[in-house]
């Protein structure tokens, strides 16, 4: 049985798909991800942080905005905890923007179950990731 079982919305993407939005915002990439991170999407997510990591000494940080992530499992957050050794490795960082502290988020949820919280660096807005690249921890 699918995970979902919203009704496609002619208005926006395939309740299924993924979409990732790439921009600079003040010298930093930010990356705004939408959608399901599932088996389906999973590598997409993946293509998509691989050219960061790649080319991280061009671009320094780079934001990884989940906010408007409506699914997150095992596979998308082993992704990210990937990406973000890969740019540690790089001599960047990997600011992952997720809501912690909201009991029923999508995203901030299983990363706190999964411990993967305490192995990546968190921030609640893309401007709360602006500020912590200035004051690097």
């Amino acid at each position: 049985m699918p995970h979902h079982d919203r009704p496609e919305s002619a208005a926006g993407p395939p309740p299924d798909s993924l979409t990732v939005d790439r921009r600079r915002l003040d010298g930093v990439e930010v990356l705004t991800v939408a959608g399901e991170v599932d088996l389906l999407t999973v590598d997409d997510l993946a293509a998509a942080l691989t050219p960061q990591a790649e080319h991280a000494e061009h671009h320094g940080a780079t934001v990884l905005d989940l906010t408007a992530v409506t699914f997150l499992d095992s596979g998308g957050i082993n992704t990210i905890l990937r990406a973000s050794r890969d740019a540690d490795s790089a001599g960047t960082r990997l600011l992952v923007v997720a809501d912690l502290e909201t009991d029923t988020d999508t995203v901030g949820r299983p990363l706190r179950l999964s411990g993967a919280d305490s192995l990546l660096s968190i921030v609640p807005t893309v401007a709360a990731a602006a500020l912590s690249r200035i004051h690097r921890r």
